[in-house]
């Protein structure tokens, strides 16, 4: 699999949504205001008087009918390639944080059909909740929730049931329309317009799949599994397995790779041989001072997908930038206290590194992009020019200050 496609058009979809839509309503202007302009024709040519306007008008009616019925198959042909499409990246971006999958498109289609859109309306829960949960491990925010989901899908159905309704009551008692016309009026124009609700349900899938279809592509390509695609082990950098180093010279942290472990040092990372064929749970083993430090692939990634949260989230907040190391790109509100350090249990932005202290760096939002920060460690916070805070404690920053924790190589931003 190679790149996910970033650039589906929810406006066309709408667009064409809302034609389709219209089209039996045009449909009917355009055959009744061909009726209205030949019918004098048209009574003439019933009475047997005149010529051939009766039968040129029926074959007008046909050929709308036909383009109508072209232009409908084409439109189903489209719904069904758009949304395939939607789904099959929807599993790719989860399914390489195993984040669950979804069926193929037209099965779901199919099913939502046997069960009267019942089907469609938890599957949108699911897919929602699914995107929601991928839009921390990728650091880009999503439209769409679960909640929004379903409550689009749900109202979005109620043209349906109402059009089962009908059609039953239309079976049982023909009377009925009759008796209660003003209310089927009314209830008809509603379904109308709460049908269009489905098209929100459907964009928001379109818009959130070609954000997280970017981020997926810069991190490289997995399979559904969570696997990284054939390919990606000629290329390990552009996979989430490369461990990051120390510093920008290891061996200033008494760090040493071990004879054979690593494969492209100058790359900028660690990585065990084998690691892109082998499970990533490998550990990569290092010498500090002598003495052979282990510790599993998985203990050294960042909990990036915990820590981040989207700008909008929540209250009034300063923000924590990365600019360099293992949170880079990522924007952590701050809202009141955040901790910067390697105890996940009391940090809000978790850095598993040896130099890196359980309680490593708090930093506090003042408002008015005013910050304080206070070095908790033993090996140092430093701004950009290398001087070191001091120790435990609250010093004043402003936005634009960088912050250096100790030689992990993570560096931030405060905003």
């Amino acid at each position: 699999m190679g790149n996910l496609k970033t650039n589906r058009s929810a406006g066309l979809y709408i667009a064409l949504t809302v034609l389709m839509n219209f089209l039996p309503m045009i449909l009917v202007v355009i055959i009744g205001k061909r009726l209205l302009s030949n019918s004098s024709g048209l009574a003439a040519a019933a009475l047997g008087l005149g010529g051939g306007s009766l039968q040129d008008m029926l074959r007008d009616i046909l050929v709308f009918l036909i383009l109508t019925w072209i232009l409908a198959v084409a439109y189903l042909i489209y719904v069904l390639v758009l949304f395939w499409g939607v789904c099959r990246d929807m599993n790719f971006i989860c399914g390489k944080y195993g984040l669950g999958n979804s069926m193929n498109y037209i099965l779901v289609m199919l099913l939502s059909g046997v069960t009267l859109n019942i089907y469609y309306i938890f599957w949108s829960n699911q897919q929602g909740k699914r995107l929601k949960e991928a839009e921390g491990h990728y650091q880009r925010q999503v439209k769409g929730t679960g909640t929004s989901h379903l409550i689009f899908a749900l109202l979005g159905s109620v043209p349906v049931w109402l059009s089962v309704f009908l059609v039953y009551k239309l079976q049982t008692d023909p009377l009925y329309f009759m008796a209660h016309a003003g209310m089927i009026a009314a209830a008809s124009i509603a379904g109308f317009f709460l049908g269009f609700l489905d098209l929100v349900n459907r964009a928001y899938f379109i818009k959130d799949v070609n954000t997280l279809a970017k981020a997926y592509n810069g991190q490289g390509a997995w399979d559904t599994n969570g696997r990284p695609q054939a390919g990606n082990a000629q290329n390990p950098a552009a996979d989430s397995y490369m461990l990051q180093d120390f510093a920008q010279n290891p061996a200033e942290d008494g760090y040493t790779p071990q004879a054979g472990n690593v494969q492209n040092p100058a790359a900028g990372g660690y990585m065990p041989q084998g690691m892109a064929s082998q499970s990533p749970v490998l550990g990569a083993s290092l010498q500090q001072n002598g003495e052979e430090y282990t510790m599993p692939v998985d203990g050294w990634m960042p909990d990036a997908a915990q820590a981040w949260k989207p700008k909008d989230a929540g209250m009034q907040a300063g923000y924590l930038i990365g600019s360099k190391g293992e949170y880079q790109g990522a924007s952590i509100p701050i809202e009141g206290e955040l901790l910067i350090g390697r105890d996940e249990t009391n940090c809000q932005v978790v850095i598993k590194r040896p130099d890196i202290s359980r309680k490593h760096c708090m930093i506090r939002y003042s408002g008015n992009g005013s910050y304080t920060v206070t070095d908790c460690s033993s090996n140092g916070v430093y701004d950009k020019e290398g001087n070191a805070f001091p120790k435990n404690v609250p010093v004043a920053c402003g936005s634009g200050t960088v912050l250096v924790i100790a030689k992990s190589g993570n560096e931030f931003l405060l905003k």
